[in-house]
């Protein structure tokens, strides 16, 4: 990861995020998933956009969440992919508590 490696900042942020190795710590999770992220992996992309969405190490923001999820969508993310599929889904229904859930 001090080699500025996406993949072992990626890794590096699912040990915080877990405890694997180390003592968790959801915010330094968020910093090693963005500086992966900024570097262009999917797989961070996709995990910012989930710190994001549930404000975990970094305040609730969903509209950053939704930029960072179609980032990893667009690079072929599958889990990204699907979010946008089920987002649209429940965005455009008629019973879905727009204001709570995307207030953007």
């Amino acid at each position: 990861a001090e080699k500025e490696n996406d993949f072992a900042m990626n890794k590096l942020g699912h040990c915080y995020e877990n405890g694997t190795g180390v003592t968790a710590n959801a915010k330094l999770s968020y910093e090693w998933y963005m500086k992966s992220a900024q570097k262009g992996n999917a797989d961070s992309q996709f995990r910012v956009g989930k710190c994001f969405y549930y404000g975990t190490g970094i305040g609730k923001n969903h509209k950053s969440a939704i930029t960072w999820y179609e980032k990893a969508a667009e690079q072929g993310n599958a889990l990204a992919q699907n979010f946008q599929k089920t987002l649209i889904k429940v965005r455009f229904h008629p019973f879905c508590p727009r204001q709570h859930l995307f207030n953007m």
